[in-house]
Parts: structure tokens; C-alpha cells; sequence
């Protein structure tokens, strides 16, 4: 878990770089079915988590972990944790395909 805490970090921290705005929620799904949900808000200079909701199967979070973060206006960002060892990837709106050009 703490593999996933500290790449959750640095991606509300890229989230915060590329003016996402609060409040934000974020789904963490892995690819056995474990789910978390929660809603991230500035409570003074921290930011805790609430959770809206969650489901764990077997040991919890089993790798791979599609992350999705959204913000108050409809901004959207994904984060994919592949392997233990290896940095997650960061997918953010600027990064995704123009969706006037998808068919």
C-alpha cells in the first residue's frame, strides 16, 4: 500500500501543477476487483482523503491499478500503476486524444 500512497501523492500534486480544482474525486480500480473511492478537499494546508466507498477482494489492491481523478469543473486525469518497482504513469487531458477527432 505504500507504493500506492506515495504515487497517489504525486499525482494530486501534478493534479494541483496542472490547476485541477477542488474538490476532486478519485476511483482506484485494480485488476482484481478491489475498488476505492474517495473525495479529496483542503482541510487547512493537508489533504485527507474521505472515503465514499470501497471494496477489497482477497490481500486488496492487486496490481495492475487504474487510477481516474476528476475536479469540480470536469477535468479529468488517469494514473496506471503497472509493477511495484516501476514509477506510474500519468495521462492528463493535454496528453489524451482530442476528442473532436475520435470517432
Amino acid at each position: 500500500m505504500d507504493r500506492l500512497t506515495a504515487a497517489i501523492a504525486e499525482f494530486l500534486q501534478q493534479a494541483i501543477a496542472e490547476d485541477f480544482q477542488f474538490p476532486c474525486y478519485m476511483a482506484a480500480v485494480a485488476v482484481n476487483g478491489s475498488v476505492i473511492v474517495t473525495r479529496w478537499a483542503p482541510d487547512g494546508t493537508n489533504f485527507e482523503p474521505e472515503f465514499i466507498a470501497e471494496h477489497i477482494e482477497g490481500d486488496g489492491l492487486a496490481l495492475p491499478i487504474n487510477v481516474m481523478l476528476t475536479d469540480s469543473t470536469g477535468q479529468a486525469a488517469q494514473m496506471l500503476i503497472e509493477k511495484a518497482e516501476t514509477e506510474p504513469e500519468f495521462f492528463w487531458p493535454r496528453s489524451l486524444p482530442d476528442s473532436s477527432t475520435r470517432h
